[in-house]
């Protein structure tokens, strides 16, 4: 379970430092994706555009539940390391978490930086 976790998370930070928008909103969650689907794209820009990603490594993952992971991740925008606590959902819906779902990150919680 944990490698399917790590993969999305990855093409998540691997199209945020390629600054692709429209790639990485195929991996957030389906409640985001749900509750924002005509602009997806432009509010990942928003939210990411200004932040010139240049390395990052995953630290750690931590069950939270059966269909919930919290990845510890340390990045650095060419100013320093910080560590964001990246919340992964798996679910058949929005607002439907179910370990039969697809895996996605919530991109709110990629936003708080420690």
């Amino acid at each position: 379970m944990n490698k399917k976790v790590k993969r999305v998370m990855e093409k998540f930070l691997i199209n945020w430092k390629k600054k692709n928008w429209a790639k990485m909103v195929k991996y957030t969650q389906l409640t985001w994706k749900g509750a924002f689907s005509k602009n997806n794209a432009r509010r990942l820009e928003s939210w990411f555009g200004l932040k010139d990603l240049e390395e990052w490594k995953i630290i750690k993952i931590e069950f939270i539940g059966d269909a919930c992971r919290d990845v510890f991740i340390n990045i650095d925008y060419g100013k320093g390391t910080k560590e964001i606590r990246a919340r992964i959902i798996c679910e058949t819906g929005p607002y439907k978490p179910d370990v039969k779902g697809s895996w996605g990150v919530n991109p709110i919680s990629c936003l708080k930086e420690r």
